[in-house]
């Protein structure tokens, strides 16, 4: 009557559970969540690829660096592609900030990670675009009106009250000035 009674018996097959015996655990949910930590800890140095509880901070750290970076990402490569422009107009005679202007000018809508790969492998296409934006930038240069410059005052002195006694600054006319506060005694 003791265990070996209740026991089954012996089947040449393995035994497979059905839906319904098979029940998720506490256990097994804490394993798939350690099995996590680590598949991300994999590779990182000291024990926080074996120790659970330094595998957590560290992997933790490793996904804020990672938001960080995806967002450092988008910059970094803009960057990237507005100094391989730059560097492709020194080799045509123009700087950066006119070839913008100058397709924005002529309406040549290309952003900057396509006149980058244009500046690679393209050059021809790319010579193309620079010549159409010095075209428009030159014209839009030569319609503007010059402007017209005040004449610049040369002035021997700083000293206000001199230079309205020979005449050069007009005097004061307007309503009268506060009285300056006592802290300042000896300001002249």
């Amino acid at each position: 009557r003791g265990w070996a009674a209740k026991r089954e018996p012996q089947r040449d097959s393995v035994r497979v559970p059905s839906e319904q015996s098979w029940k998720p655990n506490a256990h097994a949910a804490a394993m798939t969540r350690e099995d996590k930590i680590f598949a991300l800890a994999k590779g990182m140095r000291g024990r926080a690829k074996n120790c659970y509880r330094l595998a957590i901070r560290r992997v933790e750290k490793g996904l804020q660096y990672a938001y960080k970076g995806r967002k450092l990402k988008k910059r970094v490569a803009r960057q990237e592609w507005i100094s391989q422009v730059a560097a492709g107009c020194r080799e045509h005679g123009i700087g950066y900030s006119r070839l913008i202007h100058g397709m924005n000018l002529a309406r040549i809508a290309i952003n900057r990670k396509m006149l980058s790969t244009l500046a690679q492998t393209e050059p021809y296409s790319f010579r193309a675009i620079i010549e159409e934006a010095k075209a428009s930038y030159r014209t839009s240069v030569l319609r503007q009106p010059a402007r017209e410059l005040p004449e610049p005052t040369i002035v021997p002195e700083a000293s206000a009250s001199s230079q309205v006694e020979r005449g050069w600054v007009p005097k004061y006319e307007g309503p009268p000035l506060p009285p300056y506060p006592k802290r300042y005694k000896n300001f002249s």
